[in-house]
């Protein structure tokens, strides 16, 4: 099964490459707190708050032939917020996208912080969990750090560089499988999760070359103690299609 994951996995990498990345996320549905001091501003104001209404993310077009989109979801449940939708066609056994977040290797690693009111947890059979929660704040935090650091003059060509770097983890349009919802009650899963590991010898099949590796949408937590030599780069979560799909939004069980 690996070596089919990796025969489509690699053309999505490249492609992505290619486009040199593209940010996936609509707006966020509810404002992020802002600084104190523009909330004093804010207050100091007069009149009614702005809020945020439910917008689409970019049509992301996929190697296949079909595109993504980051939408409100179908669902009618008051969680459902925003979900995964398929435009066009899709075969079975396609790798529709990657789930990204931090990953922990052993479930020793994860703290009371990360585990409480935690849906976006998801866990590999081998023990490996990747927490997706909050992917898409981090990459804004990222922006916004580089933007101040820039508008104070205290941004070197070095440190942009590092900026961009990082920024590229959050620009694979294909990492929002963190955004896919539980089906509701009368429908099925239509794709699931499996595990792929990218390894660190250049010369294994599985290694991804050196360009395209910024653009794993996931960072991953070392263990404390590792008796063996590290072989794996990045332990991952792919999302391959159960059956036919054709303009439907993307369903996974979480349980």
């Amino acid at each position: 099964m690996n070596t089919g994951l990796w025969r489509q996995l690699l053309p999505l990498f490249e492609s992505v490459a290619a486009r040199g990345g593209l940010s996936p996320y609509p707006p966020p549905l509810e404002p992020l707190p802002p600084p104190d001091d523009i909330q004093r501003a804010i207050n100091a104001q007069d009149g009614p708050q702005p809020t945020f209404a439910y917008m689409e993310g970019h049509l992301l077009p996929h190697p296949e032939g079909f595109s993504l989109q980051i939408r409100k979801s179908s669902i009618d449940h008051p969680e459902s917020g925003y979900g995964v939708f398929l435009h066009g066609t899709c075969l079975p056994g396609t790798v529709v996208g990657l789930y990204p977040g931090t990953v922990y290797q052993h479930g020793s690693q994860l703290t009371p912080e990360v585990i409480t009111d935690n849906s976006y947890l998801i866990s590999r059979y081998d023990g490996v969990i990747v927490d997706g929660r909050r992917w898409d704040q981090k990459a804004s935090e990222l922006f916004d750090a580089r933007l101040r650091a820039s508008y104070v003059g205290n941004l070197s060509d070095e440190d942009d560089a590092l900026f961009a770097a990082g920024m590229k983890r959050f620009e694979n349009p294909f990492g929002i499988i963190n955004y896919v919802n539980h089906p509701p009650p009368g429908k099925k899963p239509n794709v699931m999760c499996i595990g792929f590991d990218f390894m660190l010898d250049p010369e294994h099949r599985h290694s991804l070359p050196k360009h395209l590796q910024p653009y794993l949408p996931n960072t991953m937590l070392k263990p404390a103690f590792n008796f063996f030599p590290e072989q794996v780069f990045m332990r991952t979560v792919v999302c391959v299609s159960l059956r036919h799909i054709q303009d439907e939004e993307l369903l996974f069980n979480y349980r």
